[in-house]
């Protein structure tokens, strides 16, 4: 579709109009760490030559959620200054994956659970954990050991971070 027409079709075939499209551009990069990021979300809009405000911004918003287009809000805390606070646990591989996967992902640590195949290893649990701190995640590994009963996991923690990505759904197009 043309980008500056009417619409574009998005989720349940609503149609987004520029100034949406224009929000969910800004709403895909970092929001402003102020008391009020809407209003300063308005007030980039408003420099594009969108005729917006913070009530604009809040109540589309709203309505777009309502809509289902907009399935929710993120926010990422970017501070990670320790390595061992977001880890990776390979838990060995089992026959039946999916009783201790549930369990695994059932922690609230746990920030994703998937099964992975691993060459020589076969089928492995993989989890991505998010704690405080080392002392922290060891506690964190025994728990979901003992509470599963599978060995103890390899965790690989990382050193430094080279890119952390969010989804992008517009990318072309003005502010």
């Amino acid at each position: 579709p043309d980008p500056f027409g009417p619409g574009v079709e998005a989720a349940h075939g609503a149609q987004l109009t520029r100034d949406e499209q224009a929000l969910l551009r800004l709403l895909q990069g970092d929001l402003p760490p102020t008391g009020r990021p809407f209003a300063d979300l308005s007030a980039t809009l408003e420099q594009c030559g969108y005729d917006v405000d913070e009530r604009w911004v809040l109540d589309r918003l709203e309505s777009l959620a309502a809509d289902g287009v907009l399935a929710r809000l993120g926010a990422t805390v970017r501070t990670r200054p320790e390595p061992w606070r977001l880890a990776v646990a390979i838990w060995p591989a089992v026959a039946a994956p999916d009783e201790p996967a549930a369990l695994i992902a059932s922690f609230p640590e746990v920030l994703h659970c998937h099964e992975r195949r691993i060459p020589g290893d076969g089928a492995s649990i993989v989890s991505v954990l998010e704690v405080p701190d080392k002392p922290a995640l060891e506690r964190l590994v025994e728990r979901i050991r003992t509470a599963s009963g599978l060995d103890a996991p390899r965790v690989l923690y990382p050193v430094r971070e080279f890119k952390r990505a969010q989804m992008k759904y517009f990318t072309e197009g003005e502010c």
